[in-house]
């Protein structure tokens, strides 16, 4: 209860609750000023409440769906952000379950065409090289 006294005859300058600041002025003397509780941050709803002071109430995340995730950023307020599904191009996000993966559609993917090809070349290679290697081996 740290009350100012004002003027050149000091008056005690009463502090009416937790959300005023009192301070005094010499020429018209005590001055309640309404508390500013401004946190700066935008995820908070700022109040006073006359009991307790300041008061920073979270505000509620905006809605989301399987696809999306929702955060608050202090300077920049409430955000939402795409799920990535992995892998990238072979996944895709459904709405209602989330990221669904259909390995048919894997094989249309031209990232996995390429993979797979490469893979039956090198075994086709490696079978015509052992070939190869017995008939000039003397082996066949």
């Amino acid at each position: 209860n740290n009350k100012p006294t004002c003027g050149i005859t000091p008056v005690v300058c009463p502090i009416p609750d937790n959300c005023t600041v009192v301070t005094c002025n010499s020429t018209s003397g005590c001055i309640n000023t309404p508390m500013n509780c401004d946190d700066n941050n935008l995820c908070t709803t700022d109040t006073c409440d006359p009991a307790s002071g300041c008061v920073y109430t979270p505000l509620p995340l905006p809605p989301t769906d399987a696809c999306h995730t929702a955060y608050c950023d202090p300077i920049l307020g409430n955000l939402t952000t795409a799920v990535t599904c992995k892998p990238a191009g072979l996944c895709r996000c459904d709405i209602s379950s989330g990221c669904v993966c259909d390995p048919a559609s894997w094989l249309q993917n031209p990232t996995v065409q390429a993979i797979s090809g490469g893979v039956i070349a090198a075994i086709v290679i490696a079978a015509v090289v052992g070939i190869l290697a017995g008939v000039v081996g003397g082996k066949k």
